[in-house]
């Protein structure tokens, strides 16, 4: 094998190759050669030399290791498996340098599936969890499963075409700029339309039917059916995940066991991954705490036994393309004029530019492998006049973002100062914001028992230094029964004023904020 094939972008495809080369090395097994035999093609010959190695690997860890398996003989079967996929896939991750977590959930549920994990009863999964390392000691039962479901054929099987992907896309910038308009022009923020979009998704499945097709159609999504749309976000949170930069989407439904629909939770399950938790205020929190890198500790002060919950957790943490050198005291100048004291980062580089009549735009490159030429950024849009950011945030319409990037060009030395970041914003009142916008929340959700939709919200985070940019959004809908300088350059960009920020790819945001005023700078 030559060393190039462990060498840059290739690393990354002979990961997915290799992942998929040992899953059905497994599979030719248990179900049979023609099985392996179908998929050949597709199998580069660098992943095939590898996968029986990273097999042996795995048999030879469960000989070692498990030295008093449980008697039940499915139990044995998964076991057996699931540990030679986690134990193959770090030889994987050893060998292409790519990222082994994201690799061994790729292959146990792969390999779980085929082993015989979908014959596993409620009781026996109990038992078997506490046999997989990683694992609490304290199941909470089968509600706490997180093995993901298939997605559901009619979803599946939902014709699907590119511009269905971009239609949505739009819809989400819409809403982006739908809820900016909404806020307070004076305050400081940072929200998150993709996460709340995909909340949206979820409510969508748990509404009254005859609801449904209005609601669609102020999504922006008319002439898409629900399985299509579901579909499409599907395809995003498989499009967005990813290590570099780290992008990690969780969902979840927090209810009591029976108080939800199966056929529900098939389905969201199965196409947006949620994991069926407690209705319990402790672990629900630590489940977002954890889903975000505990930038959010907690999203509900109390969650009662009757409660139920739909959560998305987005998490985004990108490093510059080329750091910035340590930030230094300075003014930011606010919405008001008032001068207030923060933490100025500065650098002469080559950026991505476009100048229009009254404001500029910036993008900051965020170091990206993978698909390089669909990186990430971090994209400001700076008025000339500090007064004038309310006007520029109503112009941020999806086809003026989308001219903007299409009109912007590498330029030249050009002089930046951006303000450190650390801001929070906590909605609560997000029901009365969209529906205040024309949306139709549904008042009831009738996958939910019948019950009283009471309340939308989402807290977001978001930290910008030297280093990078991390954010952090949890959005919820929740029921509740009824009760050193170089030479001047020739361009300045300025962003010691106020100024509108978004975490782009392709020209869509992923979070937006604004900084008018002193909340969420770093002042020392």
């Amino acid at each position: 094998m030559s060393a190039s094939i462990l060498e840059g972008d290739n690393r990354i495809l002979l990961a997915k190759e290799l992942t998929q080369a040992v899953a059905l090395v497994t599979a030719s097994v248990l179900l049979g050669s023609k099985y392996f035999v179908s998929y050949f093609p597709s199998i580069s010959k660098e992943a095939l030399l590898l996968a029986p190695a990273s097999t042996s690997i795995g048999h030879y860890v469960f000989e070692s290791i498990w030295k008093s398996p449980p008697k039940d003989e499915t139990l044995i079967r998964v076991i057996c498996n699931t540990t030679l996929v986690a134990s193959g896939l770090l030889f994987i991750g050893w060998m292409t340098q790519s990222s082994t977590l994201s690799l061994i959930k790729l292959g146990l549920i792969e390999l779980a599936i085929l082993s015989g994990i979908d014959q596993v009863k409620p009781k026996q999964w109990e038992k078997l969890l506490l046999w997989i390392p990683g694992f609490s000691s304290q199941p909470q039962g089968p509600s706490s499963s997180s093995v993901r479901k298939p997605v559901p054929p009619e979803i599946e099987n939902a014709s699907f075409i590119p511009s269905d992907l971009a239609k949505i896309k739009i819809a989400v910038q819409k809403l982006e700029q739908e809820l900016a308009k909404s806020r307070d022009p004076n305050i400081s923020y940072v929200q998150s339309a993709m996460s709340l979009f995909l909340l949206l998704g979820m409510l969508l499945r748990a509404m009254p039917s005859d609801e449904v097709p209005p609601f669609i159609k102020k999504l922006g999504l008319e002439g898409m059916s629900e399985e299509q749309i579901h579909k499409g976000l599907n395809q995003i949170l498989k499009d967005l995940s990813g290590d570099n930069p780290k992008i990690v989407i969780a969902n979840a439904i927090a209810a009591k066991a029976g108080k939800v629909e199966e056929s529900f939770e098939s389905v969201i399950q199965g196409v947006y991954g949620a994991e069926l938790l407690p209705a319990d205020v402790d672990k629900i929190n630590a489940w977002v705490s954890d889903k975000t890198d505990k930038l959010i500790p907690k999203l509900f002060d109390d969650f009662a036994s009757d409660n139920c919950a739909l959560i998305n957790t987005t998490l985004f943490e990108g490093k510059w393309e080329d750091p910035f050198d340590d930030a230094t005291n300075g003014k930011f100048t606010t919405f008001s004029g008032a001068e207030v004291n923060a933490q100025i980062m500065k650098k002469v580089s080559d950026f991505v530019y476009f100048k229009g009549d009254d404001f500029a735009m910036l993008q900051i490159p965020y170091h990206t492998s993978g698909d390089s030429t669909r990186p990430f950024a971090y994209t400001i849009f700076l008025p000339d006049d500090p007064k004038a950011i309310g006007e520029l945030e109503k112009k941020l319409t999806p086809d003026f973002i989308q001219d903007c990037h299409a009109k912007a060009k590498m330029t030249e030395g050009i002089q930046l100062y951006l303000p450190k970041l650390d801001l929070k914003t906590d909605m609560k009142d997000l029901k009365k914001t969209l529906e205040d916008l024309g949306y139709p929340i549904p008042k009831v959700l009738s996958r939910f028992n019948g019950d009283p939709l009471t309340e939308i919200g989402q807290k977001c985070y978001l930290k910008c230094d030297e280093k990078g940019t991390k954010a952090a959004a949890a959005s919820y809908a929740m029921t509740k029964e009824s009760a050193c300088f170089p030479p001047p350059p020739e361009i300045t960009f300025d962003a010691r004023k106020p100024f509108i920020a978004q975490i782009t790819r392709d020209g869509h945001a992923f979070f937006q904020l604004a900084i008018k005023n002193e909340e969420g700078l770093v002042q020392r």
